[in-house]
């Protein structure tokens, strides 16, 4: 497959949320990278691959395992939040349909528990100007983390405050220091830490009101439709003992017609035709791709793949 087909492939599973096969192919795709040893013999391909299977998980998270779940909210909630390619359905839904195993009313308290202190401890970037939390932090550094206290000193914690909300987010004087990317990625993660804190559900928000389940509808969404804004993320995968691959056609950069072997079955082809126009799915972001654990003698720290 090349990564066009692959895109494509991932596009077509996405779109159509296809949880079951798009956790299957998440899975062979990252099998593939490491059977083949990817990372060393063509990073370009890892990094942009890796990004396709993590937009795969994000929309298997009704399916996935719970510590791949609480990774992704721990080190790539910005990206879950901003997917680069958006669809009907938001992370809330996702996570609700995982936890609908439990009785309607204990839904977000089960949330809560799990991943509300996750969202709070997340050290993703935004921005770049320092917050002043207190007077023994007048220059914390603007982590998911700091933003969210920041947020509840602005505004107060003990409440849902819609009003609050936008008050902050239109007249806070650092807020507006952000750009209109990093300020919608804020909006977005406030958004959901304040839905986190509340008992309301998307996907069941009719539900008493009728007398009766509602038909899912996809548009049900806790925000305003997601930008385009796709980030360059580094992986936070376990990685394997590293065999180095020999090749010849070991490169900097990868056109969209690369050759993948089929996966699991032979080894990568990282040849590059042509240099094409590169694929919008690289940007920047401080923040680690989240993979699948896979087994392995010594889990290993993060890699940066930037460079």
């Amino acid at each position: 497959m090349t990564i066009t087909d692959i895109t494509n492939e991932a596009q077509s599973l996405i779109a159509s949320d296809n949880v079951p096969g798009s956790l299957e192919f998440a899975e062979k795709l990252e099998k593939s990278l490491f059977d083949n040893n990817i990372r060393e013999a063509n990073p370009n391909a890892y990094r942009e691959l890796s990004k396709i299977i993590f937009q795969l998980y994000v929309t298997a998270i009704p399916n996935l395992d719970d510590e791949l779940l609480f990774n992704i909210i721990s080190f790539n909630l910005i990206e879950a939040l901003n997917p680069m390619w958006p669809s009907e359905r938001d992370l809330a839904s996702r996570i609700e349909s995982k936890y609908s195993i439990y009785p309607i009313e204990l839904i977000k308290e089960m949330m809560r528990k799990d991943i509300l202190d996750l969202v709070k401890k997340n050290n993703q970037l935004i921005g770049g100007v320092p917050l002043r939390l207190s007077q023994d932090e007048p220059q914390a550094k603007p982590t998911v983390q700091n933003w969210i206290l920041y947020y509840d000193r602005s505004t107060g914690s003990t409440e849902v405050k819609n009003f609050k909300r936008s008050v902050f987010m239109s007249s806070d004087a650092v807020v507006q220091t952000l750009n209109p990317q990093e300020k919608e990625t804020l909006r977005k993660v406030i958004y959901f830490y304040d839905y986190l804190q509340t008992d309301d559900t998307v996907l069941y928000a009719d539900l008493h009101e009728d007398k009766k389940p509602e038909p899912q509808n996809d548009n049900l969404t806790y925000t305003p439709p997601t930008s385009s804004e796709t980030t360059n993320l580094v992986s936070n995968t376990s990685s394997r003992p590293h065999n180095t691959v020999p090749t010849e056609n070991n490169v900097n950069n990868i056109s969209s017609n690369t050759n993948i072997a089929p996966i699991n079955i032979a080894p990568i082809n990282t040849q590059v035709q042509s240099p094409q126009v590169k694929s919008n799915l690289i940007k920047k972001s401080p923040a680690p791709i989240v993979l699948s654990p896979k087994p392995q003698p010594i889990p290993q720290n993060l890699v940066n793949l930037k460079k």
